[in-house]
């Protein structure tokens, strides 16, 4: 299923840190932070955001959403912090 958002709601897909341990191995992503980041994907009637844009939101933000595999969120638009003029290079 393909989400189209409605509103003033973003979909995006999350940013996930590598975290290496001290031992050298990766920490797997669920054992993780939840993200903090992430590149918008698709917007609904948003028009301080469009779709490439990378955004910062609070930790616990949004709802998870997956889509071909891949887990995404559905975030409303209070729920974005800023954006990265850079595209998060």
């Amino acid at each position: 299923m393909k989400f189209k958002p409605y509103g003033e709601v973003v979909l995006v897909r999350p940013k996930f840190e590598d975290e290496r341990m001290e031992s050298g191995l990766y920490k797997p992503q669920n054992a993780t932070e939840k993200p903090t980041s992430g590149e918008i994907l698709r917007v609904g009637t948003v028009k301080a955001f469009k779709v490439g844009d990378y955004i910062a939101f609070r930790k616990y933000a949004g709802y998870e959403w997956e889509e071909k595999n891949e887990k995404l969120l559905i975030l409303p638009v209070e729920h974005i912090l800023g954006w990265d003029e850079d595209g998060g290079k």
